[in-house]
């Protein structure tokens, strides 16, 4: 059977922005198994108007490169990645749909 594991996460992410276009690098070590995964990359959104934003970004993770699109209208988001094989030991790809409410929490 599946089984599941909780992990933890710890993600930092400067933002360089301006009134429309936001650029955030990131790094994100996930700590479910040992060892621990690494994703390095940045997400880039653009504001089409007050309500709605585009979003893509691009990672790299253990023999992987991921990229993603995403679109937001107010709170809720639709988004799409994908991860493509980047070497020879790793013959993993995988396709992600997201679909979820973000929420922010204290001050913006």
């Amino acid at each position: 059977g599946y089984a599941k594991k909780l992990s933890s996460e710890v993600i930092l992410f400067p933002s360089l922005s301006t009134d429309r276009f936001s650029l955030q690098p990131n790094f994100r070590w996930i700590i479910a198994n040992k060892p621990g995964q690494l994703n390095v990359g940045a997400l880039g959104r653009y504001l089409l108007n007050a309500d709605h934003t585009l979003g893509m970004g691009a990672w790299w993770s253990q023999g992987l490169a991921i990229v993603g699109l995403d679109y937001a209208f107010k709170n809720l988001f639709i988004g799409v990645s994908y991860d493509i094989n980047t070497s020879q030991e790793n013959q993993r790809t995988a396709t992600e749909i997201t679909v979820g409410y973000r929420k922010t929490l204290g001050k913006k």
